[in-house]
């Protein structure tokens, strides 16, 4: 992380930089797994810092929000999760996190257009089913007339 802030890190190949970007995922999903959640975002965090332009940050914005979203940091984990997906993430991993992190900040259209997102790339499951049956519950009666309305299950 410190080489890609120094003017040599800026002129490296592309490819180099994307390794450099996965090997900072790498260690910051490493650090999480193994309880230090905080120091772990924080690398998630740098490699973000450096690498937001790259391909490769993809990954690292997923691994990002999806920690948040374990962690019960929902508000938190909305930013990096839209951003992993406007970056071309996979939708079947990612918008079950988004659907689920706006449920529970309270944003149930939002969150169903996620859910309806994320059963188009392929996610079912009890994640799915969790969500809108949150996000019917928030809603409440008019939720039925209105999912009729928009499409959906």
């Amino acid at each position: 992380a410190i080489f890609a802030r120094a003017p040599g890190g800026q002129l490296l190949a592309p490819g180099t930089r994307a390794l450099s970007a996965r090997g900072l995922g790498y260690l910051g999903s490493g650090c999480i797994v193994l309880g230090e959640v905080q120091k772990g975002e924080e690398i998630l965090r740098l490699g973000v810092h450096f690498f937001f332009n790259d391909p490769a940050a993809t990954e690292i914005y997923a691994r990002l929000g999806e920690s948040m979203v374990r962690s019960e940091r929902h508000g938190e984990a909305i930013g990096p999760l839209r951003r992993a997906m406007n970056l071309g993430a996979d939708g079947a991993r990612i918008w079950p996190l988004l659907a689920r992190a706006l449920t529970e900040r309270g944003r149930f259209m939002a969150a169903y257009g996620a859910v309806l997102e994320a059963r188009a790339a392929g996610a079912e499951g009890p994640t799915l089913d969790a969500s809108v049956e949150r996000i019917r519950r928030g809603l409440g009666p008019g939720f039925d007339s209105w999912q009729s309305l928009v499409g959906g299950n």
